[in-house]
């Protein structure tokens, strides 16, 4: 195949296999703990073409002729960076890859439903934008055009010449200054939310909105797949590395100030204080890290913490997401009320425009 094939190969096998991860990869933990071979499971994936999957596996099928004996090396770029981190993992304990491919199932379909709830009140705003856009160019090109060309701009009334302004303005220059604006902003947000790190980032993380939800998510993810690993036998230390290897540019500054206190002798679920996580999440974890005796439980606790937040999450982004959807509809009627005034002033201004010719006879 040539490249442009292949790309295109691997773009289309991860978008069918992004929905399908977390029912894919409980049917492997589930498998492997089982008993069964992972090279035969992959390949009776490919043999019966099983919807979503079947692309994927069967690049993981080449990559693994290229690679026998390390899946994490052959799908090295097929994959996300978080299946990476679990993938190694698993190889490292293969005892217990099972038991922590099925944790990484939950934990994904977790962040899935995060994902779902977040995305709903920051995406409403911009179907807003562009619907109110589509709106105000029509009523410009189709309807207020054929007004004024009936009645001149200069027979309205104060508060008709108003909305005509308003839309002038947000279909003209101003309007693509405001619009270039926010893409650049969206461009810059979406760019330095996997690579702008320092103080500065750190206040982000707890003060301004989407970093604090980009924050709280990954991290949550994050904890759990460290919890995952220990739990699975692997070194808090090693999976750390783990993390900190395969993650983005901040998800590795996040995980250094935990190797700051690990380089002290703390252990990786005692040192999790420094980092941007939801704070009652973060005081849970602090007191039962604190305990001695449930040292051995910790993993498991802090999971089920995560998930409790995990939930908690959830709720609030569906409370928020009124509140955004009622902001929404209250900013479309007002442009629809401005909108409104301009055709209520046609009446007036017909008139006025009647009145000076009779004058002027």
């Amino acid at each position: 195949m040539s490249s442009f094939s292949d790309v295109f190969a691997i773009w289309n096998a991860r978008r069918l296999f992004n929905p399908q991860r977390a029912a894919f990869y409980r049917d492997l933990g589930a498998s492997l703990t089982a008993g069964a071979p992972l090279n035969g499971l992959i390949s009776e994936y490919t043999k019966q073409d099983v919807p979503g999957i079947s692309p994927m596996m069967s690049l993981w099928g080449e990559g693994m002729l290229a690679h026998p004996g390390s899946l994490a090396r052959a799908t090295t770029g097929l994959v996300t960076e978080s299946d990476t981190i679990i993938i190694s993992a698993a190889e490292m304990n293969p005892g217990t890859a099972g038991k922590l491919y099925q944790m990484y199932a939950a934990n994904l379909a977790r962040r899935k439903a995060m994902i779902r709830a977040v995305m709903l009140p920051l995406m409403l705003p911009a179907f807003t934008f562009a619907a109110l856009v589509a709106v105000l160019f029509f009523f410009k090109l189709v309807i207020y055009a054929d007004m004024i060309r009936a009645v001149p701009l200069k027979y309205w009334p104060a508060y008709g010449a108003f909305s005509y302004s308003v839309i002038d303005f947000s279909t003209g220059t101003g309007g693509a200054v405001v619009a270039a604006g926010v893409i650049g902003l969206f461009a810059w947000v979406a760019w330095s939310l996997n690579n702008w790190t320092g103080p500065a980032r750190d206040w982000a993380d707890q003060k301004i909105l989407p970093y604090t939800l980009f924050a709280q998510m990954e991290l949550i993810s994050t904890v759990m797949a460290i919890c995952s690993m220990i739990d699975a036998g692997i070194a808090d230390t090693v999976a750390l590395n783990k993390v900190t290897s395969n993650g983005s540019v901040w998800m590795s500054y996040q995980m250094e100030k935990i190797r700051a206190h690990t380089s002290r002798g703390k252990t990786v679920l005692t040192s999790l204080r420094d980092l941007p996580l939801p704070k009652m999440l973060a005081a849970r974890i602090v007191v039962l890290a604190g305990e001695e005796k449930l040292a051995d439980a910790l993993p498991d606790l802090v999971i089920k913490s995560c998930q409790d937040e995990t939930v908690s999450m959830v709720e609030r982004m569906e409370v928020l997401s009124k509140f955004v959807t009622m902001a929404c509809v209250l900013i479309l009627m007002c442009f629809v009320a401005v909108l409104m005034f301009g055709n209520i002033s046609f009446s007036e201004a017909s008139r006025a425009m009647s009145s000076a010719k009779q004058m002027s006879r």
